[in-house]
C-alpha cells in the first residue's frame, strides 16, 4: 500500500502544484488559476459561479510557531491589501502537515487582528490532502515527478534566458487582449522589431492569449519534458483553463505528446506522471496522442522539434538547429506542417493515454 505524506513532498512548489490539481479534482466545474510569484498573497484563485475562493500554501516540514506566525501574517495582510481588486469571499489556509492547537489559535488571532471572521477564512490540514490523495493518487505522481535531464532544446526549455523587453511584451499582450479579429504572433513581433522568442516563458505568456483567437481548429505538439516545465514556469493552470474555453467555443483541440519510452526504464515515476497528465488533458475534453519519439524523428516537419498550427493559417516552430522560437503563415509551411502534424496523429503507433495506461 503506498502511502503519500505531504509535507514529505520536496518543496513548497511541489506542494502549491498537489493542492492545485486537487482542487481542480474536487471543483470540476470550478475555473481555478496558480499563480505565480509576486501573488499577493494567493497562490491558487478558484471562481465557483459568482464566489470566489483564494488560496494560500504553506508547506512546512516542521512548522515551528514563531516562523508561522509571521509568514502567515505577511500572506494574510497581503491578500487583504488586494482583497477589493481580487475579490475573494474567502481565503483557505492551505498546510502540508496538521497544525497544533496554539499554531491554529494563533492564526485565529491574526485574522481577527486583520478584520476577518471565521467565515471568511479556513484553515487546511495534512488530513485534507492526504484523504483527497485517496481518492486521486495520480496527483501524487504529477507533484513529485523529478524533472528529467533536457536534451539540448536550449532556449525552450530554459525560462531564465535573457528575454526581450517587457514593455514589448506588454503592449504585444495588450493588443492580443484588445482585438476582437485573430492576430499574428509573427505580425506582432514584426511590429516591436523582435526577431525571434529566445525564452519558453515568454512563448508561454503570448501563446495563451494568442491561441483563445482560433476559431475552429488548433493542433499542439511537444516533447513529454515541456510537461513539468510547464507547471514550473507558472503556466499549466492558466492553459488547462484556455483549452476549457476553447473547448466551450467548440474549437477542436488536437493535441501530440512525443515520449521517450527510454524514461520509462530510467525514470519511471516521472514517466508514469507523464502519462496521468496527458490522460487528464484527455478527460478535459482534449483529443491526445502519445507518439514514441522515433516516429516524430523519421516525420517531423522542417527540422523542427515542437510545433503548433492555428486553425489553417498560422504555424509555430521551434528549430533544433538554432535554438528559437519562429513564427511563420506561408501557406506552404502550413500545409507541410499540417500534414505532419495529422501523419503522426493517425500514425500506428500513436495511442491515447488510457490506452497506454490499460497496457501496462
Amino acid at each position: 500500500m503506498t502511502f503519500y505524506i505531504p509535507h514529505f513532498l520536496p518543496s513548497p512548489e511541489a506542494f502549491e502544484l498537489l493542492v492545485y490539481i486537487l482542487l481542480r479534482h474536487e471543483h470540476p466545474r470550478s475555473q481555478i488559476q496558480h499563480f505565480r510569484p509576486p501573488d499577493w498573497g494567493i497562490d491558487i484563485l478558484r471562481r465557483e459561479g459568482k464566489t470566489v475562493f483564494a488560496y494560500q500554501c504553506k508547506h512546512y516540514k516542521l512548522p515551528r510557531k514563531n516562523i508561522l506566525q509571521k509568514d502567515i501574517e505577511k500572506s494574510l495582510r497581503s491578500a487583504c491589501i488586494h482583497r477589493t481588486e481580487v475579490g475573494w469571499k474567502k481565503i483557505i489556509l492551505c498546510f502540508s502537515t496538521n497544525l497544533t492547537a496554539p499554531q491554529t489559535a494563533a492564526i485565529g488571532e491574526i485574522a481577527k487582528t486583520l478584520g476577518l471572521s471565521t467565515a471568511e477564512y479556513e484553515i487546511l490540514g495534512g488530513s485534507w490532502c492526504i484523504s483527497r490523495l485517496a481518492r486521486h493518487p495520480e496527483a501524487w505522481e504529477i507533484a513529485t515527478a523529478p524533472i528529467p535531464p533536457i536534451k539540448p532544446l536550449n532556449s525552450l526549455t530554459h525560462p531564465t534566458e535573457i528575454p526581450f523587453e517587457d514593455h514589448k511584451m506588454d503592449r504585444i499582450l495588450n493588443r492580443i487582449q484588445r482585438s476582437e479579429s485573430k492576430l499574428y504572433v509573427s505580425d506582432l513581433l514584426e511590429d516591436e522589431g523582435i526577431s525571434q522568442i529566445n525564452s519558453v516563458a515568454e512563448w508561454y505568456r503570448i501563446a495563451r492569449l494568442f491561441y483563445r483567437s482560433t476559431h475552429s481548429y488548433l493542433r499542439v505538439m511537444s516533447l513529454d519534458t515541456e510537461i513539468p516545465l510547464f507547471w514550473f514556469t507558472g503556466q499549466g493552470g492558466p492553459y488547462l483553463d484556455m483549452n476549457l474555453e476553447l473547448l466551450h467555443k467548440n474549437v477542436v483541440l488536437h493535441r501530440i505528446y512525443v515520449f521517450d519510452f527510454e524514461l520509462e526504464k530510467v525514470n519511471p515515476a516521472a514517466f508514469q506522471s507523464f502519462v496521468y497528465y496527458c490522460a487528464k488533458q484527455s478527460q478535459l475534453g482534449l483529443t491526445c496522442k502519445i507518439v514514441p519519439l522515433e516516429v516524430f524523428s523519421d516525420i517531423r516537419p522542417l527540422e523542427c522539434r515542437i510545433f503548433s498550427i492555428q486553425d489553417t493559417d498560422n504555424v509555430m516552430l521551434y528549430e533544433s538547429g538554432i535554438p528559437e522560437v519562429i513564427f511563420l503563415k506561408d501557406a506552404s509551411i502550413i500545409l507541410e506542417s499540417i500534414e505532419a502534424f495529422d501523419e503522426l496523429f493517425l500514425h500506428k503507433q500513436a495511442i491515447t493515454p488510457y490506452q497506454l495506461l490499460t497496457s501496462k
